[in-house]
């Protein structure tokens, strides 16, 4: 298990990452349950992320300990990776790295 601190805004992040529209049934089932795991409660939505013209900011920016099961950590190594690859990192992503891919490899 690995466990991390991750900001509203890393998860948002996490889950724009995570985003995929098909795959086999295990990807599916594992997408399911991770997108349960890094979204967010309706309190969190409520009192820290608001949505204005298309624009999402975020007040209060608290982190969450989250466990990531060795299954999840490798679904989101392998699409951290390829934006290493081609040099597509993000600001946002840097969290991502620092708690999925410390050596960034």
């Amino acid at each position: 298990m690995l466990t991390a601190s991750l900001t509203l805004y890393d998860r948002y992040f996490l889950l724009q990452l995570i985003d995929t529209p098909e795959g086999n049934l295990v990807t599916m089932r594992l997408l399911r349950d991770l997108q349960s795991k890094v979204g967010y409660s309706g309190e969190e939505l409520e009192a820290h992320i608001k949505t204005a013209n298309g624009q999402t900011s975020f007040g209060a920016n608290p982190a969450k300990e989250l466990q990531f099961a060795p299954a999840e950590v490798t679904f989101i190594q392998e699409r951290l990776r390829p934006l290493a690859e081609n040099g597509s990192i993000q600001r946002g992503h840097l969290a991502l790295f620092d708690a999925f891919l410390p050596d960034g490899a």
